[in-house]
Order: C-alpha cells, then structure tokens, then sequence
C-alpha cells in the first residue's frame, strides 16, 4: 500500500505542494498511476503569500524539494523532510528538528506513515520548538543584515 493511501485510508486529507511546474505534472502522474481519488495540488506556487498561506493550514507538512521544506517552517508547520541529499539534514538540524529526517533510499511507506502520525501526535510542541528555532535564525539574519549594511555605508 502507498503512503498517500495509507494516509486517506486513515481519514488524512492531502494537499500537494509543487515547486515546479515539473513537479505538478509529476504529482499528477502519481495520483494517477497508484488510482488515487482526485487531491488538492497548490496550482498557483510561485505566488509565495498564497502558498505561505496554504501551508499554514496544514497540519503536518511532509516535504522532499528543500524549498517547500523551508517555506513550511517558515509558518511553523511540522515538517518530516524527505533526505535525498545533506542540505535537507543541515537545515531540519538548523531548526532543531534533526529528528524529522527520513532518508529517501531507505524510507518504507509504513515508516513514513508512523511517523507522521507520530509527528501528529506531537505537533503543537514541534511548532513551539520549530517557532523558536525560527525567530532565533531571523533575529541572526537580521542582526547580520544590519551589519552589512553598516559596512556598505
């Protein structure tokens, strides 16, 4: 059985997150090849507000491309990122949360559904430690932010 299966079976709803507009067509290609029911694919994702605000609304977010990984942190959704190289480990350990990796060459359709119920069960205390992480990473930038712009001056 599929994850995605495995998570409508469950009562989940799932939304897809594209990057790209190849990313779209490959989302749909998989819907359709495991004969799963018509989902939500954020067709508008280079609008940045819309997406930032579609992404609120999810619960747990379960990402792969860095870029959606990010943005879902952003807003302080829990993520389970996806490893297919390090950056995704270095940034999941930047906001703390080393512990929400799975590696793509090892990761089972059954792992990666406990683990996000797992993740579920345990959300609102990821979002407060993902929000500290996050405001302690913009007050950094920020901070440097200012600083490049007193040496420009």
């Amino acid at each position: 059985m599929t994850f995605a299966r495995r998570l409508l079976d469950s009562g989940w709803t799932i939304t897809w997150f594209p990057t790209t507009q190849d990313d779209a067509d490959e989302m749909r290609r998989l819907i359709a090849r495991a004969n799963l029911p018509p989902m939500a694919i954020m067709s508008d994702f280079l609008n940045i507000p819309a997406m930032l605000d579609r992404l609120k609304e999810q619960d747990i977010f379960v990402g792969q491309r860095l870029h959606s990984v990010v943005a879902a942190s952003s807003v302080y959704v829990p993520v389970l990122a996806l490893e297919y190289q390090l950056k995704c480990r270095d940034f999941m350990m930047s906001i703390d949360q080393e512990d929400a990796v799975i590696r793509t060459d090892t990761v089972e359709a059954a792992e990666l559904f406990d683990r996000v119920q797992a993740l579920y069960d345990h959300h609102e205390q990821v979002q407060q430690r993902v929000y500290q992480s996050v405001q302690s990473l913009r007050r950094n930038l920020l901070e440097g932010s200012r600083t490049v712009k007193s040496l420009i001056r």
